[in-house]
């Protein structure tokens, strides 16, 4: 027996661990983030430099601005810029010392995956389900970018894990603190990105499902909603003493906008993106200065509210293409591989960006241009990344169609709700990294799948020996 075997039996947490770091560890090697060049052409991506200059500002004048300028932003949440700002502040301001810590926090997510499916799985099972995590190329690729998702994960990983216990639904009350925990950390996921807020109706809802039949059924999922509001509420102070208003962010509205509303009218009226995107956000100013609106005074949550008018009577306009788009994002948000950004990352010759492949909202159509448009080099990672993930959805089908006890049919309800609150929410804007908060869930039963199919095979090997 190898030692690599050894310590997978042995010690199976601390072998995916390493397992996971090494795989994260080599493709950042690879991509040489601390170049400068790699850091402009590849680390500093839209979100990532905007998260850059946040950190920047947090270190140098306590503000939490894009510019010296600027209002204090609206559309980011705290957790991930103060996480690259505090490495910052204790090492310099190079950002791929954040990645590389996020080498770490990623491989602790592989972890938590594992320990949350040992509790309801086989050890096999688990294992399965971790090693898919480990070695999945997305999850590697964005461990290594200046971008929230690794944290994302993490955090949400660490809610489930706190919940766990109250899916076991045993005769004895497991008591407040796994909720308590758990509210915290869903409450920090939404800290790290808005798109998880939802979270707080969700998870009450089922709560108050597996203990509705015990007296004080509300208990756990009020206790959860106190938690997740208590962790969100110095944010909501903060705003409402910043712009006069206790919300949260403008992500929603900013990405109804640019990610849903704006790719649909550019295919509708056969128009560039880029100008559609100048043109609908005039539009919602013009519609402000035609209120009464003094444009360079408005907050960025006035901004929003008419952000999300326009959005609204754009699909109001257009219901057939809204519909069309919503559900071609959502085959994309599956299908979606992201060859440029892994060719960019692997240093092979990237293609240029096609400015009218945004305005394919089939994704059929976007796929047959992209295939006849990439070079070798950018081919060869979509095939093998595409091949990945064709494998790892067919292990989820065996999952889902395998044989459940009652506490793996607790869990395999839970994973199914996240990752269909994750689609709905994403919707038009499908894209191969607004899947990965989901994916981690869809895991659980790739893992199943996996030691069906072992079993499969083992029986196979097995009567063919005799």
């Amino acid at each position: 027996m190898s030692s690599a075997s050894r310590l997978f039996r042995t010690h199976p947490a601390a072998a995916l661990f390493l397992a996971a770091l090494f795989f994260r560890v080599v493709f950042f090697l690879i991509v040489q983030p601390w170049d400068p060049e790699v850091e402009r052409q590849v680390v500093f991506q839209v979100d990532a430099f905007e998260y850059h200059k946040i950190a920047m500002d947090i270190v140098c004048r306590h503000q939490f601005t894009l510019s010296f300028e600027a209002f204090p932003d609206g559309v980011r949440t705290p957790v991930y810029p103060f996480y690259v700002a505090t490495v910052y502040a204790l090492f310099g301001a190079k950002p791929f010392l954040p990645i590389l810590f996020q080498l770490f926090l990623d491989s602790l997510a592989c972890v938590l995956l594992f320990l949350i499916c040992r509790k309801f799985l086989s050890q096999r099972a688990s294992l399965f389900a971790a090693a898919l995590y480990a070695v999945d190329p997305y999850c590697i690729y964005y461990a290594n970018t200046l971008l929230s998702e690794s944290l994302l994960i993490l955090a949400l990983l660490a809610g489930v894990y706190a919940l766990s216990p109250l899916f076991e639904r045993s005769e004895k009350y497991p008591g407040v603190r796994p909720v308590l925990l758990a509210g915290l950390l869903f409450g920090i996921s939404a800290l790290i990105k808005p798109i998880t807020f939802y979270l707080v109706i969700l998870v009450p809802v089922i709560l108050f499902f597996l203990w509705r039949k015990r007296e004080n059924a509300l208990r756990y999922p009020l206790i959860f909603i106190m938690a997740f509001l208590l962790t969100l509420s110095p944010w909501f102070v903060r705003n409402y003493i910043l712009y006069g208003t206790p919300e949260f962010s403008t992500s929603s509205s900013f990405n109804l906008m640019s990610l849903t509303v704006i790719p649909f009218v550019a295919e509708q009226e056969k128009s560039p993106v880029k100008d559609v995107f100048t043109r609908l956000f005039a539009e919602a100013d013009t519609l402000a200065v035609k209120e009464g609106k003094n444009i360079g005074a408005m907050s960025p949550f006035e901004k929003a509210s008419y952000w999300q008018r326009i959005s609204l009577r754009y699909i109001s306009k257009y219901p057939a293409m809204f519909v069309k788009d919503y559900v071609f994002g959502i085959v994309h948000l599956f299908i979606g591989l992201e060859s440029r950004e892994f060719a960019k990352g692997l240093h092979f010759k990237a293609t240029p960006e096609d400015p009218q492949l945004e305005q394919y909202v089939n994704p059929l159509q976007r796929n047959t241009t992209w295939s006849t448009a990439k070079n070798p080099g950018e081919l060869a990672v979509g095939l093998t990344v595409a091949g990945y993930l064709l494998l790892c959805y067919i292990l989820i089908i065996f999952g889902m169609k395998a044989s459940y006890t009652d506490r793996q049919k607790v869990l395999a309800l839970f994973c199914i709700a996240i990752t269909v609150y994750f689609i709905l929410i994403t919707g038009a804007a499908g894209r191969a990294r607004f899947r990965l908060p989901f994916m981690p869930f869809l895991f659980v039963f790739a893992g199943m799948g996996a030691e069906v199919v072992w079993g499969f095979v083992m029986r196979s090997v097995k009567k063919g020996s005799e």
